[in-house]
């Protein structure tokens, strides 16, 4: 989640007990904890009503039609054919070269 260094995170415990004193460390660590735990469970929770909503309202199915959609391209004849990704088409060197002689 947070890409922090040895080196910063020393930093910022010395930091920490300089400032809010040793006695009062571990309090302040499980308050902070606490808060994280209540906002995930909170973030948790709205996303699942978001989805609720999603699922209540039928937009699921209009994501699911779009993105079908999405997938097809109009030829120059004016029918439809289902596009591809290029990056995900594997050929092999010897394909290649056999093309190019062809």
């Amino acid at each position: 989640m947070f890409d922090f260094s040895f080196g910063e995170l020393l930093v910022v415990v010395v930091a920490a007990l300089v400032f809010i004193g040793p006695k009062e460390l571990p309090v302040v660590i499980r308050a902070l904890a606490g808060a994280m735990k209540a906002i995930r469970g909170l973030a948790q929770d709205v996303g699942k009503m978001f989805e609720e909503l999603a699922r209540e309202t039928g937009v699921q199915d209009i994501k699911e039609t779009l993105e079908k959609d999405i997938t097809l391209i109009q030829g120059d004849d004016g029918n439809m054919y289902e596009s591809y990704d290029v990056s995900k088409v594997k050929l092999s060197a010897s394909t290649i070269i056999e093309d190019k002689k062809v």
